[in-house]
């Protein structure tokens, strides 16, 4: 997943908070910038992956005869979009 996020963040009393520009719905706090960095990109993922299902059942996919995507069967989760980018 590579996403280019903007965040806004500014120092509170004891942690630095912010939130997404895109997603104001996400606000975390960090003790430091990169704690913080850190802890909105896990909150983003959690919110992209919300509705997906914990069990993942594995297909063959029309796209897979000209190459474009491949399969996952062990659980894990692939994006398409960043399978075609590589």
């Amino acid at each position: 997943m590579n996403a280019q996020l903007k965040m806004v963040f500014w120092q509170g009393d004891r942690y630095w908070l912010g939130k997404l520009v895109d997603h104001p719905e996400i606000m975390c706090q960090g003790e430091n910038i990169e704690e913080l960095e850190v802890n909105l990109r896990d909150a983003y993922r959690e919110l992209l992956l919300e509705d997906v299902p914990l069990v993942i059942r594995c297909e063959t996919s029309p796209f897979e005869a000209r190459g474009a995507a491949a399969s996952t069967c062990s659980g894990g989760l692939r994006s398409r979009a960043s399978r075609w980018a590589s």
